[in-house]
């Protein structure tokens, strides 16, 4: 309260005692004792202590400025305004009913002080622990006239107290982590001890381990709690969800609301709090914990959980390396006794420390005879000097591989295959293999092998011995058909050698023990393909089936065979269009012949009754079809002559070629007025220069032709991009345009879309037999009638010239334009 509501009150305490002491008796020393009571409160502002008092009858509360201020009480309200509910109403939910317990016990207990602690609730929400301490008080009759106190704002106590609470708390939780990491047996053991003390630690409703296993997957460890069903803990991968986040990061995460979408069903969690289990960089898996309640989980909670996991993954490390130490202890040991190869432990002076039962099988010594023993007394040439050299040589390797001889106790000797390691400083661990039987099978299969050797590499075919498709052995022969050698093919699987789309076949022979010859395709070592004539064979060798197989290269006869093929689809084509060509030439010969052969009746019959006019006409009717036959005579020669070249082929530069052509048709193409633009950059393609400029003649001839007709007749020559060696330049013209079913018509041999036109119908005949000769290709396309043409001609490029590239990629920069 400040030094204005202080003024107010005391105006009102003198006012209120004014008006008791006007009616009661003694009201002037009534008045002078409440204007006496300002002094002290006065002091009490000054003095800035926290004083309070309520009346036991109103509940009436008056407090000292202090007092208020602590307590967060309005400014500007009277004495004795504020009553016990109002109080009550500003202390935290939690602490209201002691605080009105403590109220009532220091009513019911005068004479002692009592004390409560409650937080109150300021006006900005923030909250503050005051202390108030208080005692009833009586007048002269004995009456209870109220409580009397102080209050102490003991907030940063409490802080500091709620702090210490917590460090003893993280510190009870950590310490009951390091019991059960000390005291746990195994690791199933461990985390579940731990789990316990998470839930006494956190509340959660659900919490635990999830470990990482070899795949990367997390999996919920057997004592991870959960209101879910067991079964119902699925694996957990890498990088999904909060778990598997954590897992893939290694850094912890914690979710304050999880939002409504996850608060579905029972087992519906609202925060989250997930750390790694970390040994150095390596992440073992997660601590996990969750609840129902939003927030439920702080920032300290999180650091608490991250020295907890720390602690847990390494027990975690330790136990593994225990568990892998313990049985890896008992596996040696169980091989050691166990095994059926003679095991021996020396010293780095070869003394024996211990041997295994196989070993004293194999040497005929008992156990502790050999212990009385070095290696150099088995050994049968070996003196102690160059044992000493091999130790140490050894020593330095850390492993070494020998074949050695030792005499057994019988004196009989034995072949060794040695395998001798380094272990630590100071011993040697060495297996022997009895290789004396092999020895001598080996000699004799080497005499069998040399002899089947030279029969193998004797054969001119490909020969491979293979079990089940591994390949045991080849000839010389096949090495060179596949271009392998023959260590780059023994042990390998034979199917990689036949072309994938054989496999399959070789596969069901091999199944039915198939011995007739057929054909498949082997890859070479370069990715070439061979066809091949295969014949294979089964037969028992030393306890197994193998399989002989029998290869042929039969690239030259295909090659005969195609050459034939090919041939007779030529001779195939070549007569059906000798066929066509017949047909056409008869039908169209016979048209002008006909005519011939009619007016030279009517000439004979105008002669003889003397009608001349009309005998001229004849006469010029005859002359007409005669010319006509002629023309059709010429352009069947060209035609036979479009098949052949005049000169032997060469580079051909388009450009060169479409220039002259439209040289060529400046006569019609003055007359018909229509605007020809060769494109720049036409390819270099093989031919014959006489016979593509009579390509090209007749295509821009044509296409001048049709195009006059358009409003602004145009023809364009230019290159399009094209690959593979081959060269493409289209012939455009925006005149008549052709329907779609007429676009091959167009190409036979006498052939005229409008029998009104000029010509003859070879022209594009020509065309097609020129390009096809030089290994190219045409082709005709029109959108349709009235919409222009565009014919492509394809030729191929010398080897070493490249394709321009044309409109659509590239570098014809542009059209230049012919004067007209």
């Amino acid at each position: 309260m400040n030094g204005g509501l202080s003024a107010r009150v005391a105006a009102l305490r003198a006012a209120f005692a004014h008006w008791v002491s006007s009616r009661w008796p003694g009201r002037r020393a009534r008045r002078r004792a409440f204007e006496s009571e300002g002094r002290p409160e006065l002091a009490l502002d000054a003095a800035g202590m926290a004083i309070w008092e309520m009346d036991a009858k109103t509940g009436g509360i008056w407090w000292s400025s202090e007092a208020g201020r602590l307590f967060g009480a309005p400014k500007g309200r009277g004495v004795g305004s504020t009553r016990l509910p109002h109080v009550v109403q500003r202390l935290h939910p939690e602490d209201r009913a002691p605080f009105e317990a403590a109220v009532a016990e220091a009513i019911a207990r005068t004479g002692e002080v009592h004390r409560i602690q409650a937080r109150v609730v300021q006006p900005d929400g923030t909250l503050r622990w005051l202390e108030a301490r208080g005692q009833s008080w009586q007048d002269s009759a004995g009456n209870l006239r109220g409580l009397r106190g102080s209050l102490v704002d003991v907030t940063e106590i409490k802080r500091v107290e709620e702090e210490l609470r917590r460090n003893l708390e993280e510190m009870r939780v950590i310490t009951a982590v390091a019991e059960c990491i000390a005291d746990a047996s195994g690791e199933d053991a461990m985390l579940q001890r731990t789990t316990e003390v998470i839930r006494d630690a956190f509340f959660p409703e659900s919490c635990g381990f999830l470990l990482v296993d070899d795949e990367g997957a997390l999996h919920h460890a057997r004592s991870f709690h959960t209101p879910r069903r067991r079964e119902e803990l699925e694996p957990v991968a890498a990088g999904l969800g909060v778990a598997g986040e954590v897992a893939a990061s290694g850094q912890p995460r914690r979710i304050d609301d999880t939002g409504p979408s996850h608060l579905e069903g029972e087992t519906a969690m609202r925060s989250e709090l997930c750390v790694p289990l970390k040994v150095g960089s390596r992440v073992l898996g997660v601590l996990s914990a969750e609840s129902r309640r939003e927030g439920a989980f702080s920032e300290r909670d999180e650091r608490l959980a991250l020295v907890v996991a720390s602690h847990v993954a390494n027990a975690l490390e330790r136990l593994r390396a225990e568990e892998a130490l313990r049985r890896g202890g008992e596996l040696y040991r169980a091989y050691f006794t166990g095994s059926p190869l003679a095991v021996f432990v020396s010293d780095m002076e070869g003394q024996y420390l211990e041997v295994n039962g196989a070993a004293t099988a194999m040497t005929g010594y008992s156990r502790e005879e050999l212990l009385r023993m070095s290696i150099p007394d088995l050994l049968v040439t070996e003196g102690s000097a160059e044992m000493r050299d091999r130790f140490a040589g050894l020593l330095a390797l850390g492993a070494g591989r020998h074949e050695i001889r030792i005499r057994r106790k019988d004196g009989s000797v034995r072949h060794c295959l040695v395998h001798a390691a380094a272990i630590g400083d100071d011993r040697l661990l060495g297996f022997l293999f009895d290789v004396t039987d092999r020895r001598e099978a080996e000699e004799k299969l080497k005499e069998s092998e040399e002899r089947y050797r030279g029969l193998s590499e004797a054969s001119f075919e490909a020969i491979l011995v293979h079990d089940n498709g591994r390949i045991v052995d080849v000839n010389h022969a096949l090495c060179e058909l596949g271009g392998y050698s023959w260590h780059e093919l023994v042990g390998r699987d034979g199917f990689e050698l036949i072309a994938p789309e054989d496999r399959e076949t070789v596969y069901r022979t091999l199944l039915v023990e198939y011995e007739k010859p057929y054909e498949i395709s082997v890859v070479r070592r370069d990715g070439t393909r061979i066809p091949v004539e295969l014949r294979a064979r089964s037969f028992p060798f030393h306890g197994q089936v193998l399989r002989v197989v029998a290869l042929r290269d039969i690239s030259e006869r295909q090659r005969a065979e195609e050459i034939r093929e090919s041939l007779i689809r030529d001779l195939e084509a070549k007569n059906a269009e000798l066929e066509r060509f017949t047909h056409t030439v008869s039908h169209d010969l016979k048209a002008p012949l006909i005519t011939i052969r009619g007016f030279a009746e009517y000439l004979r019959g105008d002669l003889e009754a003397r009608r001349l006019v009309r005998a001229g006409e004849d006469a010029a009717r005859i002359a007409d079809a005669a010319g006509t036959m002629q023309r059709l005579l010429d352009h069947l020669v060209e035609l036979s002559h479009a098949g052949r070249s005049a000169d032997p082929p060469a580079p051909v530069h388009l450009d060169v070629v479409a220039r002259e052509a439209v040289r060529l048709v400046e006569g019609r193409r003055s007359e018909t007025g229509v605007a020809v633009h060769v494109g720049e950059g036409l390819p270099v393609v093989l031919g014959d220069h006489g016979r593509l400029l009579q390509v090209f003649q007749n295509l821009i001839d044509n296409a001048v032709k049709f195009a006059a007709d358009a409003d602004e007749p145009t023809v364009v020559v230019e290159a399009l991009s094209s690959a593979g060696g081959e060269a493409t330049v289209v012939v455009r013209d925006n005149g008549r345009g052709v329907e779609p079913i007429h676009r091959e018509r167009v190409f036979g041999l006498f052939e005229k879309l409008d029998p009104r036109a000029e010509g003859t119908g070879v022209g594009l005949a020509v065309v097609k037999r020129i390009v096809e000769t030089h290994g190219g290709t045409v082709s005709l396309d029109s959108p349709g009638r009235g919409r222009g043409t565009e014919v492509r001609v394809t030729l191929p490029v010398p080897p070493d010239v490249g394709v321009a590239a044309g409109k659509d990629g590239a570098t014809t920069a542009g059209a230049r334009r012919l004067p007209e």
